[in-house]
């Protein structure tokens, strides 16, 4: 194989193996824990986060909803967990040249952090 190929490889199988790794975490989630718990938000969270960055559009806004979905339910919106699920929204949004989404997103970012910091940061 040429040297040219070797970084699409490299990526190809770490793709994979985060891939089966989250596989068979989400088995264990969803067979202990159910579908609407933290675990399984965060689990649809990463696959859209690998689904990002394979350049997947529509598979990445798919689990990113969902996570969106089951987060915000299960954990409210002003959390890390949130703001991560509204970075990678905006990401995707932007990169998909859909600029009313990302400005959404990036809204609902910045409204979370203000949120977070007050309820955390002041008496």
């Amino acid at each position: 194989l040429s040297y040219r190929f070797a970084p699409v490889l490299y990526r190809y199988s770490l793709s994979t193996v985060y891939k089966q790794v989250l596989s068979a975490y989400e088995s264990l989630v969803l067979e202990h824990e159910g579908t609407q718990t933290l675990d399984n938000g965060i689990c649809q969270m990463m696959y859209g986060a690998i689904a990002l960055s394979e350049g997947n559009a529509k598979e990445a806004e798919l689990h990113l909803l969902s996570a969106e979905n089951i987060i915000t339910e299960v954990m409210g919106a002003g959390n890390d967990y949130a703001k991560t699920v509204y970075l990678y929204l905006n990401n995707l949004y932007a990169r998909w040249q859909k600029p009313e989404q990302a400005l959404a997103y990036k809204n609902k970012y910045l409204e979370c952090s203000h949120h977070y910091r007050f309820h955390i940061w002041l008496p």
